[in-house]
């Protein structure tokens, strides 16, 4: 995992699959950190800044949408107090 956040922080924004992978259709951009079976949600906050929000142990094929819920809730926690 924290190679994978050492990627991120070099790379930023062009850091693409399999390492991380864009989750759409939500009300923010939710992106997630992929290594092996952990994910590790991040939101993005004033162009190039990421919010890493939470992480759980992938045990299905699908992402949990309960941590989708969590990272968002996270996510607006964050923008609330200090700002988008």
């Amino acid at each position: 995992m924290r190679h994978q956040i050492k990627m991120l922080q070099a790379l930023g924004p062009v850091l693409h699959t399999p390492q991380a992978k864009k989750l759409k259709g939500y009300r923010y951009q939710l992106w997630e950190l992929r290594p092996m079976l952990k994910r590790v949600f991040y939101g993005v906050w004033k162009k190039n800044n990421f919010v890493l929000l939470n992480h759980y142990t992938k045990k299905k094929d699908e992402t949990d949408p309960r941590q989708i819920e969590r990272a968002l809730s996270l996510l607006d926690d964050w923008y609330e107090r200090k700002g988008k």
